[in-house]
């Protein structure tokens, strides 16, 4: 399986150095990468069905991977998509960080120092997404608020409590 994840690897790699538009890129995966994914998944299929524990390692690293397998899958889609978040993951360090160290201030003396862990957590959330993921979140969100809400049902950030 190990050596599965690095030919991913290297294939991506590969596109990187040709210089690959996102449209090659797509191909590419297409030609090269689907495959191995559909390779990967009836490896991950035929362990789970052989009697691999669920709650091992293994089972829940394949419970865990098959139940993302379509979120896994939309790389093939667009060349424009990573195949690996490393990136976003990077960009939510300092403020996951940041807001870790927050919960330890004392807030009765610097309570600004509480209140700017939200808005700092939100930036980074949307550094780490596309604009059209902030959109279609943002929309869904609204969508749930019901018509005849009043202020007193909304929570502070203007969202439905549930």
């Amino acid at each position: 399986m190990l050596e599965m994840y690095q030919e991913l690897f290297r294939i991506e790699q590969i596109a990187t150095e040709k210089k690959a538009t996102p449209l090659r890129r797509r191909r590419i995966r297409q030609l090269h990468s689907k495959p191995l994914l559909a390779t990967m998944k009836e490896w991950m299929e035929k362990k789970k069905r052989i009697g691999v524990l669920p709650k091992s390692s293994l089972g829940v690293a394949i419970d865990y991977a098959l139940a993302r397998w379509g979120t896994l899958e939309e790389f093939l889609k667009d060349g424009n998509l990573p195949l690996s978040n490393n990136i976003s993951e990077r960009a939510m360090r300092g403020v996951v960080m940041g807001r870790n160290n927050y919960r330890f201030s004392d807030r009765r003396t610097r309570p600004s120092v509480g209140r700017c862990s939200i808005p700092f957590s939100i930036r980074a959330s949307a550094w780490a997404s596309t604009p059209r993921n902030i959109f279609t979140t943002s929309l869904q969100e609204w969508i749930r608020i019901p018509r005849n809400a009043s202020s007193n049902s909304l929570r502070r950030d203007g969202f439905p409590t549930v």
